[in-house]
């Protein structure tokens, strides 16, 4: 009976927290040190890319093709968006959404498999839109690595937000697992 009445203060609690705003879910991210590197990229997870809140701007019916949207200013912290432009690895799940020739020529890297299909919706922050100039072969429901330039800046199609992290992929690595 006593384990109960805490689980129902410590749930009243947190609904009491959230309804004032307190953050205890998604802390700020900070980096307690630079990344590890190899062969010059930095290796960048996604519990760090992924590890902040981010709500993305409505829709914006007004928008027109290629144009910039609203930025999403503060949420992306000063330590994610220093990864901008730098050469970096990122393993994640392969989601293919462009095909030539039988090779995959962009995809969505997913922080986890279960965010396709039959999974949860993911946030925008729990993927990266890569671009493969050569095409890869496709690989699902394992993790692979990519290499290239990573980009973080807020992608907007027609009126929608759909990607805060590009990756000018280079190559696919081998992942050990």
């Amino acid at each position: 009976m006593i384990a109960v009445r805490r689980i129902t203060f410590f749930v009243l609690a947190l609904l009491a927290w959230s309804a004032i705003g307190v953050d205890f879910v998604f802390p700020r991210v900070a980096l307690a040190a630079e990344p590890e590197l190899v062969d010059g990229y930095v290796k960048v997870g996604f519990e760090l890319l992924a590890g902040f809140k981010i709500t993305p701007p409505p829709f914006d019916a007004n928008a027109k093709p290629g144009s910039d949207g609203p930025s999403l200013g503060a949420q992306i912290p000063d330590a994610i968006r220093g990864f901008d432009g730098r050469e970096a690895i990122v393993t994640g799940f392969m989601l293919p959404i462009k095909m030539e020739g039988g090779r995959v020529t962009e995809l969505l890297l997913m922080r986890t498999q279960m965010m396709c299909c039959y999974g949860v919706v993911p946030q925008v922050n729990e993927w990266i839109l890569v671009r493969m100039a050569k095409g890869v072969h496709q690989l699902m429901d394992v993790p692979v690595s990519f290499s290239g330039k990573l980009h973080v800046k807020e992608l907007y199609e027609n009126g929608f937000l759909t990607a805060i992290y590009t990756l000018d992929g280079e190559k696919i690595l081998p992942t050990k697992g």
